[in-house]
């Protein structure tokens, strides 16, 4: 790779490939050069970079997967709240997150996905590594290849444990509250 000025002073990145040119009784005549602009190549994997960093440090998880639900891409996000790295569940089946009661529930989604529905947001359970139950709100959307085939599945999950806390919270401090109502008026 080599950068090339043009007469305006402009700067590209190229390749440079490079072959002598011999006359029929071999001697040296020239020299061949072809010259492919990388401007294109190299803002592509600026781009790949940039969204790969996103990815990597988002709050929420991200896990790539394919139709028949292989897990291919794993967050830092998805290590912190499930508890296995990448090196762990890259390649393993997505149904190492599912609770025995929630596999009906991806198979549905693998189908929709395999004919590029997105999956609305809904809550459901996902089991960490240690066993632990994990309250989840999941976004699921295709992933499509270059001709436009869906190729697998994008899930988003945020951990919800908090949400769902402070609602369980309320409930009681409302059935108190109209305990203590009850018992008021009855005195």
């Amino acid at each position: 790779q080599v950068v090339v000025v043009a007469r305006d002073g402009r700067r590209t990145s190229v390749e440079l490939k490079a072959a002598l040119t011999r006359a029929d009784d071999g001697t040296v005549r020239g020299l061949g050069m072809v010259f492919r602009d990388l401007t294109a190549e190299q803002a592509a994997e600026v781009e790949r970079s940039r969204l790969a960093a996103i990815v990597e440090s988002s709050n929420d998880v991200i896990i790539g997967k394919t139709l028949n639900g292989v897990i291919v891409s794993w967050n830092r996000a998805a290590e912190a709240l499930f508890g296995y790295t990448a090196w762990e569940a890259i390649g393993q089946r997505v149904q190492m997150l599912l609770p025995p009661d929630r596999e009906a529930e991806e198979m549905r989604i693998l189908a929709n996905l395999a004919h590029g529905l997105s999956v609305p947001p809904f809550e459901t359970v996902r089991r960490a590594k240690d066993g632990s139950l994990v309250d989840v709100s999941v976004t699921i959307s295709p992933i499509r290849d270059a001709a436009g085939r869906v190729v697998g599945g994008s899930k988003i999950a945020r951990d919800i444990r908090a949400q769902k806390q402070a609602e369980q919270n309320r409930q009681k401090a409302e059935r108190l509250e109209a305990e203590n109502r009850e018992i008021q008026e009855s005195n």
